[in-house]
């Protein structure tokens, strides 16, 4: 209250903008203590009801205060509304009193503003007409809410916890929809949808979709889809949803999909506009088959653990980022080689069989190398020698094995960012030697002390930003004793 009345006074009271989550301690149980809940949430909204533009709030139907007709939070944006549980107060009379209704009344009351709508485990009724953009549904029905804002919905989220509840509605066929994304788990009402929105919907995520039916009511439907990510879905859905959206489809992202027996590779499958492609935990039929679906315009590449002797990559001509995570390295030596003049950026996560890994070109043009994993430092050496003249941010994590050398001593670099995580100090100082004339940006964390005799002779360096998080003192102060001018931001946390 202090805190209005001091605001008032300066006259900044109506430009606050504030954003309240009244969640429950898991820590704390009781009648007693949802009782104070109940009072401190009643307190706040009402002192500062005009300047609330998101509400997110457990509830369990004893929030009667929220009816008060004076209790109108009229710049009301977002609302979140959670059913309230605790195993010690399941009994009591202050749970789940009238919460459909109270719930109803509440967002009805908010029609004329909300935008955004997030519900879990919380049933309503509504009967006024909504203008809602987003609307978020977890373990409800969600039709009450759709029949009333389906002209302005752009985006719904529906998920449930046990998809053998779901039973097919017609009603579904006939909501004059138009969304343009859609992410849910289920698949006989979500279908309908689908179809429905087959004009507007531009991103779909699913989830455990594997149902043999639909593949061939999918394929006849013509989609416009810009973005797809399917997770535990069945390849033959997946391709299905290709094939119905392979003019559009830009950004393709698939985890674990799920084998079909009799699924069938059309080879004359051509994704035209496709430039993103993530897949992981996947077969290598189903891999290559993608790869050559768009090997003309794909600008972006992710894969893990593809099943198999190894993928096949061709030459992607317009191929500029790669990222990898369990793949063999004679995959990224392939296509590093295939790609070498295209590729901009690398990003290498546990390559299998590193100690094997190898380049037949004397030279890349990557502008961005990130390395992941403890054993690489003769990895991270290769790509960084063989790209010295191009490079301009180097990103190295848990690279703290024995060997002390990443780059040779004549190696010279053009970096303007540095990023050493979990690295030897050893390497972070020859990193900065290499690059000490450009290097602006340098950020390490959780580096460990180093001996004098290790100190190797480094020319001065001219940082702009330095960020340093748990590293040792010593390696801060030759960093900063090498600067020639002061730095204009530092930020040290945890010097050890």
């Amino acid at each position: 209250m202090k805190a209005k009345m001091r605001h008032s006074v300066s006259g900044n009271l109506e430009k606050i903008q504030l954003s309240i989550v009244i969640d429950p301690d898991t820590k704390r149980s009781g009648e007693y203590y949802l009782e104070r809940l109940l009072m401190y949430a009643d307190t706040v909204i009402n002192h500062w009801k005009n300047n609330i533009i998101n509400l997110d709030m457990c509830v369990c139907g004893s929030e009667f205060f929220l009816l008060d007709p004076t209790i109108k939070l009229c710049n009301l944006k977002s609302l979140s509304l959670q059913k309230y549980k605790d195993v010690n107060t399941v009994t009591s009379e202050l749970v789940d009193f009238g919460l459909k209704s109270l719930c109803s009344r509440f967002i009805e009351k908010h029609a004329d503003t909300l935008e955004n709508l997030k519900m879990i485990d919380v049933e309503v009724e509504i009967s006024k007409k909504l203008y809602l953009k987003t609307f978020e549904s977890y373990e409800i029905d969600v039709l009450s809410v759709l029949r009333q804002c389906s002209s302005t919905l752009e985006t719904l989220i529906w998920r449930t916890s046990d998809k053998s509840t779901e039973t097919e509605n017609p009603e579904f066929k006939n909501l004059p929809l138009q969304l343009i994304a859609l992410e849910t788990n289920l698949e006989r009402n979500a279908i309908h949808v689908i179809k429905t929105c087959k004009t507007t919907l531009e991103r779909l995520k699913l989830f455990y979709w594997r149902s043999y039916n639909l593949a061939k009511e999918i394929e006849s439907v013509g989609l416009k889809l810009k973005q797809f990510q399917a997770n535990i879905c069945r390849s033959k859905l997946i391709i299905s949803f290709l094939k119905a959206s392979n003019l559009t489809i830009e950004d393709l992202q698939i985890y674990l999909p799920l084998k079909h027996s009799e699924i069938q590779y059309n080879r004359n499958l051509v994704l035209k506009r496709m430039r993103k492609l993530s897949i992981t935990h996947a077969s290598e039929e189903l891999f290559n088959f993608l790869i050559q679906s768009a090997k003309d315009t794909l600008t972006e590449l992710d894969f893990g653990t593809i099943e198999g002797q190894g993928p096949n990559i061709p030459k992607l001509p317009k191929l500029k980022i790669f990222r990898c995570i369990s793949v063999l390295s004679l995959s990224v030596s392939s296509l590093l080689e295939a790609n070498k003049d295209s590729l901009e950026e690398l990003h290498l996560v546990e390559i299998i069989d590193m100690e094997n890994f190898s380049l037949n070109v004397s030279q890349l043009f990557l502008k961005k190398l990130c390395v992941y994993h403890n054993d690489s430092t003769r990895v991270a050496s290769i790509l960084i020698d063989s790209s010295a003249s191009t490079l301009k941010e180097v990103e190295l994590y848990g690279i703290n094995v024995d060997e002390e050398c990443i780059t040779s001593p004549e190696t010279k670099l053009s970096l303007t960012r540095l990023v050493a995580n979990r690295v030897k100090p050893e390497i972070v100082l020859q990193m900065l030697r290499s690059t000490s004339i450009t290097l602006r940006d340098l950020n390490i964390k959780y580096i460990d002390s180093l001996m004098d005799e290790h100190i190797p002779h480094t020319d001065m360096i001219n940082l702009t930003r330095l960020v340093a998080t748990e590293v040792a003192g010593n390696v801060v102060d030759i960093i900063l004793n090498l600067q020639e001018k002061p730095i204009n931001v530092v930020l040290l946390r945890n010097i050890i």
